[in-house]
């Protein structure tokens, strides 16, 4: 066996401690002078979803983007943020 531990979380405080490393990755991005440009992946991560269904969100929800290629996508971390925001899903 081995040395690491087994810690149960109840559904809530896991859903807190993810909605605060997504606040905290959130605000690193927000606070930077000049809104980068994000790949389909980092907002993912961000977000806390797979990179599916932000691509998803593209093709049939029209979520904000910028087309960068044939089939690269980047994001504007805040728009996207508005957008998730004005549907009710943030």
């Amino acid at each position: 066996m081995s040395d690491e531990t087994m810690v149960l979380v109840k559904a809530s405080e896991l859903e807190t401690m993810i909605r605060r490393a997504v606040e905290a990755a959130v605000k690193e991005h927000i606070n930077a002078e000049e809104p980068e440009l994000l790949s389909t992946a980092k907002v993912a991560k961000i977000l806390g979803v797979s990179d599916d269904l932000v691509r998803y969100w593209v093709r049939v929800h029209d979520c904000p983007h910028v087309p960068a290629g044939k089939k690269k996508l980047k994001f504007r971390l805040a728009e996207v943020l508005a957008w998730l925001k004005e549907r009710g899903r943030a």
